[in-house]
């Protein structure tokens, strides 16, 4: 009977040897999965700001190629009036266009 409960004894202590190199294993994963959902939670962080400034860069990206169309346009439009008074005085000249100012001032 006491080699039996010898026998039962080491085989106890053996067991809550493996038990607590368990524990001990279960508890080093758990802190492992804990600082892996951190670093999850930080990158998705970023990457929600990382759409914010994707977003406000696209926005300006618009707004500039608002303005370069706008600043074409006028421009162009420049360019169109610059021609037509170009072409309205071609034979008009200078000593004319100094009388039709004296005119005008007058």
């Amino acid at each position: 009977f006491e080699r039996n409960h010898t026998k039962n004894a080491v085989q106890d202590i053996d067991n809550s040897g493996k038990a607590s190199e368990l524990e001990t294993l279960l508890q080093k994963s758990f802190s492992e999965l804990q600082e892996c959902k951190s670093k999850l939670e930080t990158t998705e962080s970023d990457l929600v700001k990382a759409k914010d400034i994707q977003e406000a860069l696209e926005t300006q990206v618009v707004k500039l190629k608002d303005k370069v169309g706008y600043e074409k346009d006028a421009k162009e439009t420049y360019k169109q009036r610059l021609e037509e008074i170009e072409t309205k005085y071609q034979n008009v000249s200078i000593s004319t266009m100094h009388t039709q100012l004296a005119s005008l001032k007058s």
